[in-house]
């Protein structure tokens, strides 16, 4: 005959470990472990205080004093950690890091335990957007771009924080209104052709060096080209910027 067990007769601290070892096998990988789960009515510590050791830790890595630039991911609430009998330390955690997200590691001593806590950086930066819809291939120029105060923290590609560099470059596809320009959104028009005859300049401090070369390929102001140096092309190649429509840079070792 089966024998049927009523619920009481379940011990609640062992159901609740069981439950607690179950369900962390399921968490996401930032939310840590504790050594020592609280039980019953064993006062546990306030997430909110994790929360803050955590965006401490936060503002000591990115040098900042506002903790409103810091967003932890949310804490599950199945996790109770005992009262933690001392005040709480905080680690960046091993692994990769970024600009916009970084893991911190939020300890207690004693009773010991640990968990990794997610953390959001939101930045707020001037950045250039245009001020009217632009068709690809237009020519940007003053009266297209805008510098207003965006986040930027997860934007990828990076922007552009002063709108004059861009004046004369064109659009690479086409661009909405108050869209943020982004390197990829913009094409710098080459001024130097390949095969054209520059004049190649090498500078350290107050010597300045100066002699023939040939392109070896097209690009734009600011942008990198290979050269021939020497006449007729009798030097080797080097890799230099482009200063003007005829100049361009190398860097002295």
């Amino acid at each position: 005959m089966p024998v049927h067990r009523s619920p009481a007769a379940v011990n609640p601290a062992w159901l609740l470990s069981l439950t607690l070892g179950l369900s962390s096998l399921f968490l996401p990988s930032w939310t840590g472990f504790a050594a020592d789960f609280a039980t019953g009515n064993e006062p546990i510590e306030p997430i909110a205080h994790i929360e803050q050791a955590a965006k401490q830790t936060g503002l000591a890595q990115i040098g900042g004093t506002d903790p409103s630039t810091l967003e932890p991911q949310a804490i599950d609430s199945r996790l109770r950690y005992p009262a933690c009998h001392g005040p709480l330390s905080g680690a960046l955690a091993p692994g990769m890091r970024t600009p916009a997200r970084m893991t911190v590691e939020v300890r207690c001593a004693e009773p010991r335990w640990r968990i990794y806590v997610g953390l959001t950086v939101h930045t707020v930066e001037h950045v250039v957007v245009t001020t009217h819809p632009l068709t690809r291939q237009a020519v940007i120029g003053p009266d297209d771009l805008v510098v207003v105060e965006r986040e930027v923290s997860l934007l990828p590609g990076g922007f552009y924080s002063s709108p004059e560099p861009l004046y004369g470059t064109l659009t690479s596809r086409v661009i909405g209104a108050g869209e943020i320009l982004t390197p990829n959104l913009v094409q710098i028009p080459p001024v130097i052709k390949r095969g054209q005859q520059v004049t190649v300049l090498a500078r350290r401090g107050s010597l300045e060096v100066r002699q023939s070369g040939t392109a070896l390929g097209d690009a734009g102001i600011s942008q990198r080209v290979m050269v021939q140096t020497g006449y007729n092309g009798g030097g080797r190649p080097v890799e230099a910027i482009v200063r003007a429509p005829d100049l361009v840079e190398v860097a002295l070792p």
